[in-house]
């Protein structure tokens, strides 16, 4: 199994650039922002890409749970080094759970996900 080691790249970037053409820009790498929005103290805003996995789940419920031993595992093999304690996130797993992801483990037919986003990534 593969262990990877996450090595923080920080960005200071000028304050007139919008985090949201920066998401823009990362086009179908599957980006993921994490906005400060405006207001005090918004100092921080995360942009993550290229995923590490994606975890697909079936409307029909099949490998329902399956996705809780995915994550473990993907946690297990992962190391972070704190590069900068100024900063409130240096490394690690950044992820994305969908709406319907807080039905799981129920039994309903429910249809598929129209835009085919994954339920969690």
């Amino acid at each position: 199994m593969t262990a990877y080691r996450f090595e923080l790249r920080r960005y200071e970037l000028d304050p007139s650039i919008e985090p949201h053409a920066l998401l823009a820009g990362c086009g179908a790498r599957a980006p993921l922002l994490l906005d400060s929005a405006g207001g005090d103290p918004a100092r921080f805003s995360l942009l993550a890409f290229d995923p590490l996995a994606s975890i697909e789940l079936s409307s029909e419920g099949a490998g329902r749970g399956a996705w809780r031993a995915t994550l473990a595992a993907l946690l297990a093999r992962g190391r972070v080094e704190r590069a900068d304690a100024a900063l409130p996130f240096a490394g690690g797993f950044l992820g994305a759970l969908g709406y319907d992801l807080g039905v799981e483990g129920e039994r309903l037919a429910l249809p598929r996900e129209p835009w085919g986003q994954p339920l969690l990534a």
